[in-house]
């Protein structure tokens, strides 16, 4: 049966393929003959152009003949319009450093390239991007990713298949047209529908791409160092181009017109840079050197940090460290280095505010009625939450700048879902290592609703409480950032949000989407008995729910609070103000919270307080200080400010 759906499959993308793409395979026969006639077993090795249908160009042909085990990155692995397809295929999720690095990201990896060789062992075969990311420019630049030479090194008695594709520099999927910024690849797959449905299907213009395999040569570098290892490949990738690497190709949307995609520019810097001082400078060019062993008087400001530079994601988040450390920068998006430029502009401007997301504030705007917020009647959390969604499922609920507003409904519904998936797992207490945003309250919920007890971890220090625990609930959006702590101990006991959403069925889904329609005195006798502790905390211990409640009622009764406000909280979840004040009181009040998580963000919290029209910040008294310093707005919505304990 499982051979029968990846014919299905492999038949429907390869249809869907042709509509837009003209592809020209070389060298395939010839490759086929040779792997399927070898025991040994094989690593296919490409250029990496674009997101999504580079690796099904190269994929589908070889997986007719034989298994093809991908390596994808987490974020596209777990993602649900992927997920299934990746399971199918057998694929293996891989660490995205472009985010950043951590020890805990480190050991994940060694770990995976432990089963990629194992699975060599046994013969299997591995499609792997030695680069580890898709193109930044027009040359396939391999720099110092580490993780096929680690595998080869391991174990050298392998087949390698070196593949070289063309034609896609300029696709909508590739870095060519965002000035070397990651595509948004949901963006891209709805424009292709769009495109096909305004030809009619057999009207598309054709991208022409051309995949060259080639098995590698009686000189292949198995037992070099890394850097002649990749230069080796880098060489092999780049040859029919040379030093420039391919030429940018677009292709138009219509048969009917000429309407190509708009390739972005590279702004102006150069007038900016002259009035950063000569000291930031200095610092700077002398942290690049460091790093890359170029003196610094050879250091120009258009010089791109990988290709130029030589610099690894290791090194970059070594240098995202000394921007956060030296100039107070924080929420650095990785890949918004891209030269040196990047880095001064980084340094001195501290552009934070135009990463974020910008959502649809129309019905967090939304005018509500001046009534003053309280609890409802319960004796635990869930059983309040239940009676809070009641009268408002549909309204916004909460908020934070990765996944913008939420409904009560999509709230009630989730932790519906997920409570009966933590049911299941080991223990009475669970714990949650996540940020202090819309996951954590949904977790806590979620766990109490299974009969478990929660149990907030401190990411900022090493939290002994781990070490009663069976299972450490988080998400790889939370692990795959910087981290000056090291979590590697807890990767056996880790449990991501993402997978318990995946491993939940499509009837599971439809009967907590149902549920979640329910009033709250029909669910209640559905809910496994709550514990009668609400949470455990580091610095306070256990806590029960008469408690937790007997503050949010107390702490209502002091400050006015009104359904008609908008709260911006930043505390994080593991301390008791961020888990009773910040965090749970709002979700289950009727007061709109947008949660930001990392309280030290001041210049992004300032931003924040006139993006969402916040009127009450709740918060450290030191971070609401360090918020107003970071800037000369007026915060026109703000009419409340609370500090906490």
């Amino acid at each position: 049966m499982k051979k029968f759906f990846l014919l299905v499959a492999n038949l429907v993308l390869t249809a869907l393929l042709r509509i837009r793409y003209r592809i020209t395979y070389k060298g395939l026969d010839k490759v086929l003959k040779t792997i399927k006639a070898s025991k040994r077993g094989c690593l296919f090795l490409p250029t990496h152009l674009a997101v999504v249908v580079d690796p099904l160009i190269i994929g589908l042909p070889l997986v007719r003949h034989f298994p093809l085990r991908p390596l994808i990155v987490e974020y596209m692995y777990y993602a649900p319009l992927f997920h299934r397809l990746m399971r199918l295929f057998r694929a293996l999720p891989i660490c995205d450093f472009s985010t950043g690095y951590n020890p805990l990201k480190l050991k994940r990896t060694e770990t995976m390239l432990h089963e990629v060789v194992e699975g060599l062992k046994k013969g299997e075969r591995f499609l792997i991007y030695p680069s580890g990311t898709t193109r930044h420019t027009a040359r396939e630049v391999v720099g110092g990713a580490f993780g096929v030479h680690q595998i080869v090194s391991t174990h050298p008695d392998v087949d390698i298949v070196l593949v070289r594709l063309t034609g896609l520099w300029g696709s909508t999927f590739s870095r060519a047209l965002t000035l070397g910024k990651g595509p948004n690849a949901i963006k891209a797959l709805t424009d292709g529908m769009w495109t096909a449905l305004k030809n009619l299907l057999f009207f598309v213009p054709k991208r022409e791409v051309t995949v060259e395999f080639e098995l590698a040569a009686p000189d292949f570098p198995y037992h070099a160092s890394k850097v002649v290892f990749n230069q080796y490949l880098e060489t092999w990738y780049n040859k029919p181009y040379g030093p420039h690497g391919e030429p940018l190709k677009l292709v138009s949307f219509s048969f009917w017109k000429e309407d190509f995609p708009i390739v972005a520019r590279e702004e102006e810097r150069l007038s900016q840079l002259e009035f950063i001082p000569s000291y930031v400078r200095k610092a700077i060019l002398a942290k690049l050197q460091e790093l890359s062993n170029i003196p610094s008087d050879k250091i120009s400001y258009n010089m791109r940090l990988v290709e130029d530079l030589g610099l690894d994601s290791l090194t970059l988040a070594e240098l995202i460290f000394f921007l956060e450390e030296q100039f107070d920068v924080t929420f650095i998006v990785p890949e918004d280095l891209v030269t040196v430029a990047h880095v001064l502009e980084i340094a001195m401007i501290g552009k934070i505010s135009h990463h974020e997301r910008q959502w649809d504030l129309k019905d967090w705007n939304k005018a509500r009625p001046q009534k003053r917020v309280q609890l409802p009647g319960g004796k635990t959390l869930p059983e309040v939450f239940l009676k809070a969604c009641d009268g408002r499922l549909f309204d916004i609920a909460t908020a934070d700048p990765a996944r913008g507003p939420i409904t009560y409904y999509t709230i009630k519904r989730t932790c519906l879902l997920l409570s009966k998936q933590i049911a299941k797992l080991q223990g009475d207490k669970i714990g949650i290592l996540i940020a202090a945003a819309n996951p954590a309250q949904i977790l806590v919920l979620s766990c109490q609703m299974a009969g478990k007890i929660p149990v907030m971890i401190d990411w900022t220090i090493q939290d002994d409480t781990c070490h009663e625990l069976d299972v450490v609930l988080s998400s790889w959006v939370f692990l795959d950032r910087p981290m000056k702590v090291d979590l590697s101990h807890l990767k056996p006991k880790l449990v991501m949000l993402e997978e318990l959403k995946i491993e939940a069925t499509f009837f599971d889904v439809l009967r907590s989407a149902i549920a979640a329609l329910m009033p709250s005195f029909a669910l209640r006798k559905r809910l496994l008995p709550i514990h009668s502790d609400a949470v455990q905390l580091v610095q306070k211990g256990s806590i029960s729910h008469t408690a937790v409640l007997s503050d949010m009622r107390q702490t209502l009764e002091a400050n006015i609070l009104f359904e008609t406000d908008r709260l911006l909280a930043a505390a994080p979840s593991f301390t008791y103000s961020g888990f009773c004040y910040t965090g749970m009181l709002p979700l289950l009040s009727g007061l709109r919270v947008v949660y930001y998580p990392n309280p030290d963000e001041s210049k992004r919290l300032a931003y924040a307080l006139d993006h969402w029209n916040v009127t009450v910040l709740w918060g450290r008294s030191e971070t609401i200080q360090k918020i107003f310093e970071s800037t000369d707005a007026q915060h026109a919505h703000l009419r409340l400010v609370l500090t906490l304990l």
